[in-house]
């Protein structure tokens, strides 16, 4: 077998050789291991350079060519050769089939692992923010317990000094009504006192006016001591009304 590169005319740009570019192959690469199948049977083409350049790169692959006849007793390939050959690309094939399962397996064990910190860093989180919630409710709601119990307080306060205030408000008004009281009474008492002196001091009047009158005429004085027990009476009758009077305004 003869590995055949295309594409040497780059190689040429970069100056470089297609043995420089085949000793910079990894040794674990499939190129390389190809080439060691092919004891490092190989060459190279190029698309450009001149005629006489294209021409000894088919020369050189004739030459190989034919070396590997002799090789081969004559032939260009052998069945031992085929078997052989498909025996180790079988091989190869299994190699890389179990190199990329394990790979992938690796892979896939590394995604879980992978997904499982993820989630397991996901629920430190999610329980670290539900503590801090759960840490911050239950501050306010100690505030406002504190908050309820003050103002709860308050309204106790409140409510004892609305009773105290109400408790000096009546005994002011008990206060006021028996001061209206007493005045009522002393009023009336004085009113009293008054119309009886008044009352006295127009019968003594009167009672010497009808004296001085006797001395004229008796008969007289007897119809005079009549008409002084009536105008008595009217007076007694209007120091009544004016009680009545004071009392209907206290």
């Amino acid at each position: 077998m003869i590995v055949a590169f295309t594409g040497k005319d780059r190689l040429d740009h970069k100056k470089r050789t297609i043995k420089q570019f085949v000793s910079n192959l990894k040794d674990e690469s499939g190129l390389r291991w190809l080439l060691n199948r092919t004891e490092y049977r190989y060459t190279a083409f190029g698309y450009g350079g001149n005629r006489a350049d294209r021409e000894a790169e088919v020369i050189e692959l004739l030459e190989m060519v034919d070396d590997l006849v002799k090789e081969n007793n004559g032939k260009y390939y052998t069945n031992d050769m085929y078997e052989r050959n498909e025996k180790v690309l079988k091989e190869r094939w299994e190699e890389e089939k179990r190199k990329e399962t394990e790979k992938l397996e690796k892979e896939i064990q590394s995604a879980k692992k992978s997904a499982q910190n993820e989630f397991e860093e996901k629920q430190r989180e999610l329980e670290k923010n539900f503590e801090e919630q759960k840490i911050k409710h239950e501050n306010n709601m100690k505030i406002l317990n504190a908050k309820f119990k003050e103002q709860e307080s308050d309204i106790v306060k409140l409510k004892d000094k609305n009773k105290q205030d109400l408790d000096e408000m009546r005994r002011d008004i008990e206060l006021r009504e028996m001061e209206l009281t007493v005045r009522r009474i002393e009023t009336e008492r004085d009113i009293e006192i008054r119309l009886r002196e008044e009352a006295e001091r127009k019968l003594i009047d009167k009672e010497m006016t009808l004296r001085e009158e006797h001395r004229s005429d008796s008969g007289f004085f007897e119809q005079a001591l009549m008409a002084t027990g009536k105008a008595i009476g009217a007076v007694v009758d209007a120091v009544k009304g004016v009680f009545s009077f004071f009392g209907s305004l206290f």
